[in-house]
């Protein structure tokens, strides 16, 4: 049995339940979230004693494998742990919002969608949850809401209390209101689409900035880690993995009668690149996946608008699974046997194909997953596929 040590989150809308719950000393105020059990990048939970204290969840699972999660799920996830749990205790309302399923997560994002579960611990009296819409709308009436602030009048509220159990497939708009301390068990994922955040002020009054401007709609919003009301470098943190798990090549050979083939595989596996594109230059070009951009008539875009600098910040929107497997070279020949030469004193004639970078399997779009991170317009384009035909004669 493992235990491990509490991830704690000072948020702007956090409450005080959670230390004096969990009965730990920490003068951290206002914390929103604990999370109890991540595998999450950068927030990996760490054992807090014990022959392996110190140990992070994903090294608990290198370590000990299907001894761990069990058979099925060491085959089906891997060394990835599928699940992430935590505590919520909302002293303000949380955001309007909704999370992809997984097909959704991996087209966009190269991730595993959102699936979550609440369990009620505790609940002020009047406390609510909101969970799906009340009642059918359409589209335009949905954006209207958005824009004058009435998107909680066409929303499913629930009064809770302690014990009450909801469950949110992925896809489903939800919120959780003042009031609620919660346990939430969820998929393996951080993302999150805010529809609505109540025009959320910081501790002085001012509305939530990004690098001290105030988000226009189709910005990406990023997360506030330090709880200040203002995202800045400070509030960065580690993921993905630039450098590959594995790196590995296959060399294969075949020969039959007068013919010959040969040849190279080279990949690596566990490699994420940043695949941004800048939007606050728009001069050059930019890959068609910027048809589907953010503009007023296409608010539920998947890509954000264009011409904002807000939008160039390194972030987990623009990182890839880079993990590939390409045909460096292939070559194939045909020796015409010798005694059809011999006549013309020649000892062989070799005819042949050679070509290089000729198939690339990789999750990755638009990139060449061998090039570093960067700007598509920058230094980033394809290796040249090259073909070649040749002649080898021996006199």
């Amino acid at each position: 049995m493992y235990k491990f040590q509490p991830i704690l989150k000072s948020t702007i809308w956090g409450g005080e339940k959670i230390v004096p719950y969990k009965q730990i000393a920490s003068g951290q105020t206002q914390v929103g979230e604990s999370w109890e059990l991540s595998g999450v990048k950068g927030n990996e939970s760490v054992v807090a004693g014990g022959p392996e204290a110190g140990t992070t969840l994903p090294g608990l699972i290198a370590r000990h494998g299907a001894a761990l999660l069990g058979k099925a799920n060491f085959e089906r996830f891997g060394e990835e742990f599928p699940l992430l749990i935590k505590f919520i205790d909302a002293r303000q309302d949380l955001s309007i919002q909704v999370h992809p399923d997984d097909r959704l997560a991996w087209e966009r994002h190269k991730s595993k969608g959102k699936t979550e579960m609440w369990y009620v611990v505790d609940a002020d009296k009047g406390a609510r949850l909101r969970s799906g819409f009340a009642k059918q709308v359409t589209p335009a009436q949905y954006e209207a809401s958005v824009e004058d602030n009435t998107i909680t009048d066409i929303l499913a509220e629930y009064e809770i209390h302690p014990g009450d159990l909801f469950f949110l497939p992925a896809g489903r708009v939800h919120s959780i209101g003042a009031g609620a301390f919660i346990a939430e068990i969820q998929q393996t994922s951080d993302i999150t689409y805010r529809i609505y955040d109540f025009n959320r002020k910081d501790a002085d009054g001012n509305v939530v900035k990004q690098y001290g401007q105030i988000p226009s709609p189709g910005d990406i919003i990023y997360e506030d880690i330090d709880g200040n009301g203002d995202v800045t470098d400070a509030d960065r943190a580690i993921i993905g993995n630039p450098f590959p798990k594995f790196s590995y090549g296959i060399n294969l050979g075949a020969t039959w009668k007068g013919f010959d083939l040969s040849m190279f595989w080279q990949g690596v596996s566990g490699l994420n690149r940043y695949c941004w594109e800048t939007t606050s230059d728009i001069r050059g070009n930019l890959t068609d996946r910027f048809l589907d951009r953010w503009t007023e008539d296409n608010t539920g875009a998947s890509m954000p608008r264009v011409g904002s600098s807000m939008n160039d910040k390194y972030s987990s929107f623009w990182l890839e699974d880079a993990s590939y497997l390409r045909l460096k070279n292939l070559e194939f020949g045909y020796t015409f046997r010798q005694e059809i030469l011999r006549k013309a004193s020649i000892q062989s004639i070799r005819l042949y194909f050679s070509g290089g970078n000729l198939a690339t399997i990789t999750k990755l779009k638009n990139w060449d997953p061998e090039k570093s991170s960067g700007d598509a317009r920058a230094d980033v384009h394809p290796g040249m596929r090259t073909y070649s035909f040749g002649v080898n004669v021996q006199f």
